[in-house]
């Protein structure tokens, strides 16, 4: 169970980057 949980915190940081950059991408080309 430790390892799973790892993996899923691990995967929901790479999630919550990604969202992150789409976002800053976003208002660049909004400006």
């Amino acid at each position: 169970m430790r390892v799973k949980k790892k993996y899923l915190i691990e995967w929901l940081l790479i999630i919550l980057s990604g969202i992150l950059v789409n976002q800053k991408i976003r208002n660049y080309y909004k400006r």
